[in-house]
Order: C-alpha cells, then sequence, then structure tokens
C-alpha cells in the first residue's frame, strides 16, 4: 500500500489505521523470516548453494585431465623446447668430437 499521508478525522479511522499499521508489519516480518529460514536452507543444502557448486567446479577443472590450462600448457612447451635444445647441443658436439676423430 501507499505510504501516502492519511488524514484522520475520527478515532475510529485512527484504529483502522493502527490496526493496518501493525498488518503491514506483521506481513512484512514473516516475509523477511522467511526469506531468511530459505537463505539459511540454501547455505545449508550443498546441492543447490550456489558457492558451493561453484567450488566443485573450480576443483573439477584444476583435477580434470583433459582441461587445458594455458599456463600449464605453456611451461611443458618450454621444457620441451629447453630439452630439446640441450640435445640438439649434445648431439651436434658428438658429431664435432667424431668429424675431429676422422681428421686426425
Amino acid at each position: 500500500m501507499s505510504d501516502a499521508v492519511r488524514y484522520i478525522h475520527t478515532q475510529a479511522q485512527a484504529q483502522a489505521e493502527l490496526e493496518r499499521h501493525r498488518l503491514s508489519q506483521r506481513a512484512s516480518y514473516a516475509r523477511n523470516k522467511q526469506l531468511r529460514r530459505q537463505k539459511m536452507e540454501l547455505q545449508s543444502n550443498p546441492t543447490i548453494n550456489p558457492d558451493i557448486i561453484r567450488r566443485r567446479k573450480q576443483t573439477g577443472i584444476h583435477f580434470d585431465f583433459f582441461h587445458v590450462d594455458p599456463n600449464i600448457n605453456a611451461d611443458r612447451k618450454a621444457t620441451m623446447r629447453e630439452e630439446n635444445k640441450r640435445r640438439r647441443l649434445e648431439q651436434s658436439a658428438e658429431q664435432r668430437v667424431d668429424i675431429l676423430d676422422k681428421i686426425h
């Protein structure tokens, strides 16, 4: 209902206005109590709590071996490049030693 100014002329109107105000407050209190109860149920139920669902998805992605994480993928590629470079240097060093042995 509107909270506009109501002009009260008699005692009966004043009583009716007080009763209307009390009923409005009771309805508001009951609605807030119900909302608090629903919120508590939501927080206590792990199947519908959005925070718990989000956390499960994050840990699921973290432990999913088929999920490609760009940082992990980049690190893996960098280590493979370093390892391949080290291997090529070792092979070229062996080839140089072989060539020097053939010459002398």
